[in-house]
């Protein structure tokens, strides 16, 4: 296939990343976060990303410590590992991809899901 022949997947393309990164400039300002990279570490903690299409979107290092991904679609997510969708906050909504699976806690209600990690990082200081 030429490259010319390509432009019109590589434009839906790049209209989908533009679209995912708007909803994720989005969801990090309703977090109350105002800058934010992903892949940065701490970037997304406590960001609300409910649901986001992350397609196409690295977790490479990125901290989701809190992070709400109620509903989220995660499954064309990269280098998303399953210690990170532990420490984040999510429902029977949130999709993922294989191998990651739905942690436990997340078929607590959102309070309490965020109480767990407040008690998990109070033991850990």
């Amino acid at each position: 296939m030429s490259l010319m022949q390509r432009v019109p997947e590589l434009e839906t393309r790049q209209k989908l990343l533009l679209r995912d990164a708007r909803r994720l400039r989005d969801g990090l300002r309703a977090g109350g976060q105002r800058y934010a990279t992903p892949g940065a570490a701490g970037a997304l903690r406590d960001a609300n990303l409910g649901d986001a299409e992350m397609t196409y979107c690295s977790f490479y290092r990125t901290k989701l410590r809190g992070a709400d991904l109620r509903g989220a679609d995660l499954r064309k997510a990269t280098f998303l590992m399953q210690g990170q969708i532990e420490e984040a906050v999510g429902d029977r909504d949130t999709r993922l991809s294989s191998p990651l699976h739905t942690p436990k806690a997340w078929s607590l209600s959102y309070e309490e899901q965020l109480e767990r990690l407040k008690e998990l990082d109070s033991e850990l200081t």
